[in-house]
């Protein structure tokens, strides 16, 4: 089952300053949402890991957060944006390299974590890029994955919430497509669905019951374990 596309990728050059801008750098929303983040990856990050990939990685404000508590990992950033490297080496980025999602410039099994934050909803060939950090990944490598749901209660409503929300945002994934996605190369092992800690989602479960985070949230979080696919499936 293939994914549905809404709409066409938008060109590199929609990712500029204006997209980004100061206001996506360091503001309340961003690291409370990138210290869900982190919480999340807690779960795998004592498991030997030393060398990460973020694709796609934005303002990096996540990756501040793997700095400043793992300070023992190599943090590495890519995103298809020339301002926004730019904006990250003026910051002192050392680590940020300009690169399309689905042609990277690493060897394969470099990285023992690769994170893609809202990421595979911008493009229109998001297999490419789950085969791409698939081939980056060493040996029971961990991937994350974030992205919004398509059956979130703002999709419930009728309204188009995350296409209006960012016009880059080529389709909406429900929990199945996600996991149609991944199952040729990674194992799910956790598939969540919140609506972030900022929200309140203590309250939101009390008045909607247990079945509101799981299935309702409105972004969607995977951790997965890289598969061992057989080199002559992999060459056909």
């Amino acid at each position: 089952m293939g994914i549905p596309i809404y709409r066409p990728q938008v060109d590199v050059s929609f990712y500029d300053f204006e997209y980004y801008g100061d206001r996506e750098f360091n503001s309340s929303v961003s690291q409370l949402v990138a210290s869900d983040r982190l919480n999340e990856l807690s779960r795998v990050l004592n498991n030997g890991i030393s060398r990460i990939l973020d694709i796609g990685s934005g303002p990096a404000d996540l990756d501040k957060l793997l700095i400043r508590d793992y300070p023992h990992c190599q943090i590495y950033t890519t995103d298809i944006s020339y301002d926004l490297l730019r904006i990250l080496k003026e910051k002192g980025a050392n680590n940020h390299t300009l690169a399309d999602a689905c042609n990277l410039p690493f060897r394969k099994e470099s990285f023992d974590l690769v994170i893609l934050s809202e990421i595979i909803e911008h493009v229109s060939n998001p297999h490419l890029i789950i085969e791409e950090a698939h081939r980056v990944l060493s040996e029971n490598g961990h991937l994350y994955v974030s992205t919004p749901n398509k059956y979130s209660l703002a999709s419930i409503k009728g309204r188009d919430y995350f296409l209006d929300k960012d016009k880059s945002h080529t389709f909406v994934p429900s929990k199945s497509d996600v996991k149609n996605l991944l199952s040729g190369y990674f194992d799910i092992v956790r598939h969540t669905t919140l609506l972030f800690d900022f929200l309140k989602k203590d309250r939101l479960r009390e008045l909607f019951g247990p079945i509101y985070i799981p299935h309702f949230g409105l972004s969607q979080r995977v951790i997965a374990v890289k598969k061992l696919i057989p080199l002559e499936k992999m060459e056909s």
